[in-house]
């Protein structure tokens, strides 16, 4: 037998007030089986909260919560929600069995125990319910590497919103670069510097373009730094 085909240990939650008839799963269910025994509901409900387990069998008829309302209880929390309930009676009316699906069992059987019918149902139910286990766990792991992604897109997204509001287009009249003294290419007078826009699209590349106008003919020019020309505009 290879380590995949050897039989895996389970550990099962039996909820029966008759103890000397619970004690006859383990015998039905093998030696990989571990039962955890309880003889009413209460104890029941917070074994399994507190514990999981890959099987929980619960008698209709506990003491103090009854295996119908522990069932519903089991369903409606997160950590049991998936969890394989059987429920077991000695009651074979069809409203017994309607309740039971109510409730949120996956299987009801009756009283007295049919071994095979035991056996057949908790192989079922366990390996229906690692199989659910290892879809979520596999999803979460998913789910954290797209919530990584994400945020590592919106940290970058950020980034550049920083750089852009960094590097913005403005107008100044005490630029980073100090404008040079200049003569008018049409008549040879001083040009009188005005104010500068100062651009570019990242840290590497600025730019910084002066603009000027000439009182005696009443051209306008604008001086590009980067490229040291100017035009007239």
């Amino acid at each position: 037998m290879t380590t995949s085909d050897a039989p895996q240990h389970t550990e099962i939650l039996v909820a029966d007030p008759d103890l000397h008839g619970s004690a006859l799963y383990g015998d039905i269910l093998g030696p990989q089986t571990e039962i955890v025994r309880v003889s009413d509901g209460r104890d029941a409900l917070v074994k399994a909260l507190r514990d999981p387990f890959d099987l929980i069998i619960a008698d209709t008829h506990l003491p103090l919560i009854d295996g119908y309302a522990l069932c519903a209880i089991l369903r409606s929390d997160l950590a049991t929600r998936i969890s394989p309930i059987v429920m077991v009676t000695s009651d074979a009316r069809p409203l017994v069995r309607a309740r039971a699906t109510r409730a949120g069992a996956d299987a009801l059987l009756l009283k007295p125990i049919d071994a095979d019918a035991l056996r057949s149902e908790a192989q079922r139910l366990i390996q229906r319910s690692r199989e659910l286990r290892d879809r979520s766990d596999r999803a979460r792991v998913r789910l954290a590497g797209q919530l990584t992604r994400s945020r590592s897109l919106l940290q970058s997204n950020e980034t550049r919103r920083n750089l852009s509001r960094t590097h913005e287009r403005y107008d100044s009249t005490r630029p980073p670069l100090a404008p040079p003294s200049l003569r008018c290419p049409a008549c040879d007078q001083p040009l009188s510097y005005e104010s500068s826009h100062i651009g570019g699209v990242s840290p590497r590349d600025p730019e910084q373009w002066d603009h000027y106008s000439c009182s005696s003919c009443g051209a306008r020019f604008e001086y590009r730094q980067r490229t040291r020309t100017t035009r007239r505009v």
